[in-house]
Protein backbone atom coordinates (compact mmCIF):
# COMPACT_ATOMS: atom_id res chain seq x y z
CA UNK A 1 0.00 0.00 0.00
CA UNK A 2 1.43 3.50 -0.96
CA UNK A 3 2.04 5.94 1.92
CA UNK A 4 -0.65 8.49 2.29
CA UNK A 5 -0.28 11.65 0.49
CA UNK A 6 0.72 14.91 2.87
CA UNK A 7 -2.29 17.03 3.10
CA UNK A 8 -2.21 21.03 4.14
CA UNK A 9 -5.64 22.27 5.69
CA UNK A 10 -6.57 25.85 5.45
CA UNK A 11 -7.67 27.38 8.15
CA UNK A 12 -11.27 27.05 6.75
CA UNK A 13 -11.04 23.69 6.82
CA UNK A 14 -9.51 23.53 10.32
CA UNK A 15 -12.94 25.67 11.58
CA UNK A 16 -14.80 23.20 10.21
CA UNK A 17 -13.12 20.12 11.78
CA UNK A 18 -13.43 22.35 15.27
CA UNK A 19 -16.82 22.57 14.93
CA UNK A 20 -17.27 18.62 13.64
CA UNK A 21 -15.44 17.68 16.88
CA UNK A 22 -17.72 20.12 18.92
CA UNK A 23 -21.03 18.14 17.58
CA UNK A 24 -19.74 15.08 18.66
CA UNK A 25 -18.33 13.86 15.12
CA UNK A 26 -16.05 10.56 15.66
CA UNK A 27 -12.30 11.25 14.80
CA UNK A 28 -11.76 8.69 12.36
CA UNK A 29 -14.85 9.95 10.35
CA UNK A 30 -12.90 13.65 10.36
CA UNK A 31 -9.56 12.26 9.36
CA UNK A 32 -11.14 10.09 6.34
CA UNK A 33 -13.65 12.85 5.05
CA UNK A 34 -10.62 15.30 4.57
CA UNK A 35 -7.96 12.34 4.11
CA UNK A 36 -5.57 13.23 7.16
CA UNK A 37 -4.56 10.94 10.12
CA UNK A 38 -6.81 10.57 13.51
CA UNK A 39 -3.65 12.01 15.20
CA UNK A 40 -4.18 15.05 12.92
CA UNK A 41 -7.64 15.83 13.93
CA UNK A 42 -6.49 15.74 17.47
CA UNK A 43 -3.50 18.09 16.88
CA UNK A 44 -6.39 20.46 15.53
CA UNK A 45 -8.29 20.21 18.66
CA UNK A 46 -5.65 20.77 20.93
CA UNK A 47 -4.57 23.67 18.78
CA UNK A 48 -8.15 25.34 18.96
CA UNK A 49 -7.72 28.26 21.14
CA UNK A 50 -4.12 29.61 18.94
CA UNK A 51 -6.63 28.41 15.64
CA UNK A 52 -9.78 30.52 16.84
CA UNK A 53 -7.55 33.72 18.33
CA UNK A 54 -5.53 34.06 15.07
CA UNK A 55 -8.75 33.81 12.43
CA UNK A 56 -10.59 36.63 15.26
CA UNK A 57 -7.21 39.17 14.86
CA UNK A 58 -6.71 38.32 11.04
CA UNK A 59 -8.66 41.69 9.52
CA UNK A 60 -10.00 38.97 6.33
CA UNK A 61 -11.00 35.97 7.96
CA UNK A 62 -9.24 32.76 6.93
CA UNK A 63 -9.17 33.11 3.64
CA UNK A 64 -7.03 30.61 2.29
CA UNK A 65 -4.03 30.51 4.54
CA UNK A 66 -2.58 27.53 5.79
CA UNK A 67 -0.32 28.40 8.72
CA UNK A 68 -0.61 31.08 11.36
CA UNK A 69 2.40 32.63 11.57
CA UNK A 70 2.48 36.58 12.67
CA UNK A 71 5.43 38.87 11.01
CA UNK A 72 8.47 39.33 13.14
CA UNK A 73 8.12 43.08 13.57
CA UNK A 74 4.20 43.25 13.20
CA UNK A 75 4.69 47.60 13.28
CA UNK A 76 7.03 47.69 10.84
CA UNK A 77 4.61 44.97 8.87
CA UNK A 78 1.55 47.15 9.14
CA UNK A 79 3.56 50.32 7.96
CA UNK A 80 4.79 48.44 4.68
CA UNK A 81 1.02 47.46 4.24
CA UNK A 82 -0.34 50.87 4.23
CA UNK A 83 1.97 52.44 2.02
CA UNK A 84 1.91 48.99 -0.59
CA UNK A 85 -2.21 49.75 0.11
CA UNK A 86 -1.64 53.99 -0.65
CA UNK A 87 0.41 53.27 -3.81
CA UNK A 88 -2.12 50.62 -5.16
CA UNK A 89 -4.96 53.25 -4.77
CA UNK A 90 -3.29 55.70 -6.94
CA UNK A 91 -2.70 52.66 -9.47
CA UNK A 92 1.25 52.99 -9.18
CA UNK A 93 3.02 49.90 -10.16
CA UNK A 94 5.03 47.90 -7.62
CA UNK A 95 7.75 46.01 -7.86
CA UNK A 96 9.25 43.13 -5.52
CA UNK A 97 12.38 45.46 -5.78
CA UNK A 98 10.20 48.92 -4.47
CA UNK A 99 9.14 46.81 -1.61
CA UNK A 100 12.75 46.08 -0.82
CA UNK A 101 13.91 49.55 -1.23
CA UNK A 102 10.68 51.29 0.84
CA UNK A 103 11.52 48.22 3.61
CA UNK A 104 15.01 49.59 3.99
CA UNK A 105 13.62 52.82 3.98
CA UNK A 106 11.08 52.07 7.05
CA UNK A 107 13.98 50.39 9.09
CA UNK A 108 16.84 52.98 8.69
CA UNK A 109 17.43 55.07 11.81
Amino acid sequence: MAPRKHVTLTLDQKIEIIKLIENGQNYGMIAEKYGIGKSTVGDIKKNKEKIMKFVSTTERGPGTRKTLKQPENLVLENALLIWFMQQRRRHIPISGEIICEHFLFFISP
